[in-house]
């Protein structure tokens, strides 16, 4: 049971991984629009009203902007650090595979309200319930991440665990930068 929670990637990857893990990007993406959730960055919860803007694609557009960034810095990473064949297919699978847990952190998002830059302690006390309650879904992701690309890239020894954090990293960055410029293509920021 813990393989298939931590670490499906050893019988599962390829077309399969890559079919199931868009099933469950598609799936959060549209609770998360329901729930107001966003997932804009690789390691971003952020919940956040967007009544004004009434773009509903932002939810999958964020969430496909993360799986490629996501993708092509793991990829480029076991190109540069492996000395195996890496294939995208498995890298792009085992992403957006690992992926899934956040579901359950858009699901949460219909139990809290957003908070922003307020004195109201009832909206700051449920933002901080949010954010603690969704993070076990997050340490959850960046784990089923880790083994995602430990299998595709088959680094081992002590600098996958290096190379998997700083690449992590890189990734968080990117992707936020890449949401803001969806955002300005939108015309939201």
């Amino acid at each position: 049971m813990k393989q298939q929670l931590f670490n499906p990637f050893i019988r599962l990857a390829g077309g399969k991984a890559l079919l199931l893990g868009l099933l469950g990007l598609l799936l959060t993406s549209v609770v998360a629009l329901l729930s107001q959730t966003h997932f804009n960055g690789v390691l971003d919860v952020h919940k956040m009203p967007d009544a004004a803007n009434h773009i509903y694609a932002l939810y999958f557009i964020e969430s496909g902007v993360v799986w490629v960034v996501c993708t092509l810095m793991f990829y480029l990473a076991g190109l540069i650090f492996s000395s195996s064949s890496i294939r995208i297919i498995d890298v792009a699978g085992t992403m957006a595979l690992a992926r899934w847990p956040l579901i359950f952190a858009a699901v949460i998002g219909f139990f809290y309200h957003y908070a922003p830059f307020t004195r109201d302690l009832g909206q700051l006390r449920g933002a901080l319930i949010g954010a603690l309650l969704t993070m076990p879904f997050t340490i959850w992701m960046v784990a089923l991440m880790y083994n995602a690309f430990t299998v595709c890239c088959n680094i081992k020894g002590g600098r996958n665990i290096m190379v998997f954090i700083v690449t992590l990293l890189l990734a968080e960055v990117a992707a936020l930068f890449a949401c803001q410029y969806a955002y300005h293509c939108l015309r939201l920021s």
